[in-house]
């Protein structure tokens, strides 16, 4: 489902953003300039899904999140896409991991073996491209009419 909105509407929403070190923070602020618009209304940083999705579910808030990460909440009506086009390609999915910790044995053959999977995908997805280019991604996110309903009758029920 998509709901509607102008470049105005999205620049006064109130925003999760990613921090300024994560990499789709520039894309996001990009979203912002083409319009001619400055950084929205950061009400949090954040990259940790579980917040984000917990906070788009309780509140007034727009997100930036991959498509294949919110698809389920789009199914449900829990979530809705904003029709915008971000202007940049997909981008590259990375690891994150403290500097200052040596990783198991077990997280280094994990990530050996994602990296492994990372470059088989990338293969398949090279053949895919131009039909993945058509979406924009990530996707922008608020929540959906049946989150909205869930919480207005919690609400009309306790009152």
């Amino acid at each position: 489902t998509e709901a509607r909105v102008s470049d105005q509407e999205l620049a006064q929403a109130d925003w999760i953003l990613p921090p300024p070190q994560s990499v789709v923070y520039g894309p996001v602020m990009q979203l912002f300039a083409q319009y001619g618009h400055s950084k929205p209304n950061a009400f949090v940083e954040s990259t940790s899904f579980l917040l984000l999705r917990t906070l788009l579910f309780g509140n007034e808030l727009v997100a930036a999140l991959p498509l294949s990460v919110v698809q389920r909440d789009l199914d449900r009506g829990d979530l809705v896409t904003l029709p915008v086009a971000f202007p940049h390609e997909a981008l590259a999915v990375g690891i994150t991991k403290a500097i200052d910790r040596t990783l198991a044995t077990g997280a280094l053959q994990f990530i050996s073996c994602l990296r492994d999977a990372a470059r088989s995908l990338a293969t398949i997805g090279r053949e895919h491209h131009e039909a993945s280019a058509k979406r924009p991604m990530p996707a922008c996110v608020t929540q959906g009419r049946s989150a909205r309903g869930q919480r207005a009758k919690a609400r009309r029920r306790r009152s």
